[in-house]
């Protein structure tokens, strides 16, 4: 099972609904529904608005104002990022391919990355898109502030960026940390200066690429330090949202080639009932029906998200071309590039406490590769998989039949499978990126 890597110095414990932070003087404090608000005491790394000494210089490409009030009189402060003053360790990873992420600090406040590396002497980070050609929702590159610094008035962004793409890197903004407005920033193969004016109650901030590589120089932040209302709440993902039974194999026994389900793939839902417009059927095969009859294999294997959650809860098994890592090499005699690798644990502690698993006798889970760039191999597993807990979920509305989850960012966030062809929203697992925790959706009959 690939593992996280080790966090940064300044490592901060990140769980599915609370971030243990670090505040000015070594305070703990807890992000979560009943969090504290805590002021930024300004340090000998916080200077006052008058000093140029952490001034950066270079072509200004633009500046927005947002909102429209601030109080004038209000003295300002001001601290820069650069390779300098945070991570000074130079710990992130070049292999960002694994989903890389961490925690790190400076003057008192803590921030999270998220597919950074450092390519350079003299940059704070570069952030790596996500380049697959069939997940265009998995995580971007991020970067951004876990506690507040309260009402930000402007920040200065130096960078550069390469490759290309369709998506230009955001930086968001707002007053909580699920940051809710964003401007876009402008595609420069060379380093360029950009100053973005907040006034109003801006708290946290997230940069984002998806498409470009990121190189960032350095950030300078200027604040008031005034806190004007900081909202921050962990919201539940699935108050609003719906799911259908599962579709079960009616039978104990399976026989291969034989044994069919139709599940549906598509719906439409009207209040309370709904109606399934799209469906698809799914046949098991076992894997040593393929051995003798190499011809099924292109219709045995399954490869993505929603197919192999849809086919394990139906048959609650895996697809005949998942094995067990050893046996790769020989299962790529008859699957090629469509074998995977799959992993059983009972483990309860680590990613399995964000969901309300059903712990039972004989307590299971597995995890199914998924490939989201076409670079799969045994060795490199990528950051993507479907995870099916065999015995359900003990929450109202749901039985012991599997439940299926599905992580495109190694398991920084979940999003659950409905049952009818898609999955749900996010919700955070072992990283605070959408700030949203599990909550129990309604199962419609």
């Amino acid at each position: 099972k690939n593992k996280l890597p080790l966090m940064l110095s300044f490592v901060l414990l990140i769980s599915a609904c609370s971030i243990s932070l670090e505040i000015g003087g070594g305070t703990s404090n807890s992000l979560s529904t009943n969090r504290t608000d805590v002021s930024i005491n300004p340090s000998t790394n916080h200077t006052s608005n008058s000093s140029t000494s952490n001034a950066i210089t270079g072509p200004l490409v633009t500046s927005n104002t947002i909102n429209t009030t601030r109080d004038p009189s209000l003295p300002t402060y001001s601290f820069k990022l650069d390779s300098s003053n945070i991570d000074s360790s130079n710990n992130y990873l070049s292999d960002y391919s694994t989903g890389n992420y961490g925690t790190t600090s400076s003057s008192g406040i803590s921030y999270t990355f998220y597919r950074a590396y450092r390519s350079a002497s003299g940059q704070l980070m570069d952030l790596i898109p996500y380049n697959g050609s069939e997940n265009d929702g998995s995580l971007p590159g991020l970067f951004y502030n876990n506690n507040p610094i309260y009402d930000i008035s402007s920040i200065t962004i130096e960078y550069s960026t390469s490759l290309s793409g369709e998506n230009k890197p955001v930086l968001k903004f707002g007053s909580d940390y699920h940051v809710s407005s964003s401007i876009d920033l402008e595609p420069n193969s060379s380093k360029v200066s950009v100053t973005h004016e907040f006034l109003g109650n801006i708290n946290y901030f997230r940069l984002e690429s998806s498409s470009y590589r990121l190189k960032i120089y350095s950030m300078s932040i200027t604040y008031t330090n005034t806190s004007i209302n900081d909202r921050s709440q962990i919201k539940n993902a699935y108050d609003d949202d719906y799911r259908l039974n599962p579709v079960v194999f009616g039978s104990s026994t399976l026989v291969s080639g034989v044994s069919k389900v139709i599940v549906p793939t598509e719906i439409n839902r009207n209040s309370d009932s709904y109606e399934i417009t799209k469906t698809k059927e799914l046949t098991y095969y076992s894997y040593n029906d393929v051995v003798s009859n190499p011809a099924l294999a292109d219709e045995a294997a399954l490869t993505e998200p929603e197919d192999v959650a849809a086919y394990f809860i139906a048959f609650k098994t895996y697809p005949a071309n998942y094995v067990a890592k050893k046996s790769y090499s020989s299962a790529y005699t008859y699957f090629g590039n469509k074998t995977r690798c799959v992993s059983s644990y009972s483990r309860t502690d680590g990613y399995a406490t964000s969901v309300p698993y059903n712990y039972g006798s004989n307590f299971i889970y597995y995890e199914c590769d998924i490939d989201l760039d076409g670079t799969y191999n045994k060795s490199n597993r990528g950051v993507g998989r479907v995870v099916v807990w065999f015995n359900g979920f003990d929450a109202d509305g749901y039985d012991e039949s599997p439940v299926a989850v599905y992580t495109d960012d190694h398991y920084a966030t979940f999003q659950e499978y409905f049952n009818y062809g898609s999955f749900g929203e996010r919700f955070d697992v072992e990283m605070a990126i959408v700030h949203a925790k599990w909550s129990n959706p309604t199962t419609l009959n």
